[in-house]
């Protein structure tokens, strides 16, 4: 059973934003708040995200959207499972690896992710989650630039 995620392409004012919604294990705020702390601790970094935005989704009741208040019951085996919906709102955007255009492109993006997990660790930070579907290609002014997205499982080492 995946998460939930979706992604959504956005324009304000000219800039164009993604919007990550998705569903985060538990309901503490050390819990779904690790993506948005990783990042912050990787800010600047180029290949990784930039956080514009962040929070807990609200129902109209102002309640936060979470699983718990699905469930006909609580199951012992299901006990604690629960997941909080969560957006975050990032830039730039970009394109899955497996679109590279030539080798050459394929190989820079390669190195460009491998010197950010080298970054990373510098920092005392393990991404945990390096895999084809959190390495994207970003078009930067005539350029092609290695990305690694989804820092939701990182972790201090």
């Amino acid at each position: 059973v995946g998460r939930g995620t979706v992604c959504y392409l956005t324009r304000k004012d000219d800039q164009e934003y993604i919007i990550k919604d998705h569903w985060v294990a538990g309901d503490g705020n050390d819990d779904i708040f690790n993506e948005v702390t990783m990042l912050k601790k990787m800010q600047g970094v180029r290949g990784v995200p930039e956080l514009v935005e962040f929070g807990k989704v609200k129902l109209s009741t102002g309640e936060v959207d979470n699983t718990r208040m699905y469930r006909y019951q609580e199951l012992p085996s299901l006990a604690g499972t629960w997941r909080t919906h969560f957006r975050l709102v990032m830039k730039p955007r970009g394109r899955p690896l497996h679109k590279f255009r030539t080798k050459l492109e394929f190989l820079q993006a390669i190195r460009d992710i491998v010197a950010i997990q080298q970054e990373a660790h510098t920092r005392g930070i393990l991404h945990r989650d390096c895999s084809l579907h959190n390495a994207i290609i970003e078009d930067a002014d005539g350029r092609s630039l290695g990305m690694l997205i989804d820092w939701e499982f990182a972790v201090v080492i």
